[in-house]
């Protein structure tokens, strides 16, 4: 008797979470707790010859219009200031431009510009050209501070969980 208890034990112990896993699912149930700042892409985009560039473990890209006016450079100097405040993380990341312009010292350039993309944006890539996160910047300083506060957490949490870093 005491051994067919410990077997429907045995098998209660796996056969449970897998029930529990199954209803969770039927009912749509779904946690509300997002644990990263940026925003998930609609559609998945992938950059095309990423390799090209040579790009470390994570970059943050920005797309630029033909002609960088003002914005352009302003949010090119967020880029360098997010990368700046990653302290020891700081020679793990990329800062790329996407378009045909060459950008300031410490600033790749990846030719090809992508349609989904827009342009007061910054985006987190990894290292095969998967755009993972978006982060937009604003007029406001004070969201664009929170907005690169959010973009620091990610990457330290990226790179505190990689397992090839």
């Amino acid at each position: 008797m005491n051994n067919k208890k410990v077997l429907s034990w045995f098998i209660l112990s796996f056969i449970a979470p897998l029930l529990l896993a199954f209803i969770l699912l039927k009912i749509n149930w779904l946690p509300t707790h997002q644990v990263n700042n940026g925003e998930f892409l609609a559609q998945k985009v992938i950059l095309n010859n990423w390799q090209l560039i040579d790009p470390k473990q994570w970059s943050i890209a920005q797309q630029i219009p033909t002609i960088c006016n003002e914005t352009c450079l302003y949010n090119q100097q967020q880029m360098q200031q997010v990368a700046n405040a990653l302290g020891k993380y700081k020679d793990k990341v990329d800062l790329v431009l996407l378009g045909d312009l060459k950008g300031n010292s410490g600033i790749k350039n990846y030719p090809i510009q992508h349609q989904a993309l827009q342009v007061n944006t910054l985006y987190l890539v990894d290292r095969f050209g998967l755009i993972v996160l978006a982060y937009p910047l604003s007029d406001n300083e004070e969201q664009n501070r929170l907005m690169k506060q959010g973009l620091i957490k990610d990457l330290k949490k990226l790179f505190k969980f990689a397992r090839s870093a």
